[in-house]
């Protein structure tokens, strides 16, 4: 198994989760750029990261970034 083969299982799974409860929503709160390793050093790495790694969740609109 892949490296996004396994993000792609858990956007099932919250894709799963946001249909069995309507008011389900994952929120990601902090400053950009993000301080994590790599190109998540990029300005507006973590919601990259987030659309390409979580295509069916954020297009459901469950991610909010704030």
């Amino acid at each position: 198994m892949y490296y996004s083969d396994r993000w792609g299982t858990v956007d099932a799974l919250l894709v799963a989760l946001s249909d069995r409860n309507p008011d389900f929503r994952i929120i990601l709160r902090g400053n950009y750029p993000s301080p994590f390793y790599g190109t998540w050093r990029t300005y507006n790495g973590v919601p990259s990261f987030v659309v390409n790694y979580f295509p069916f969740v954020s297009s459901k609109g469950v991610v909010r970034f704030e």
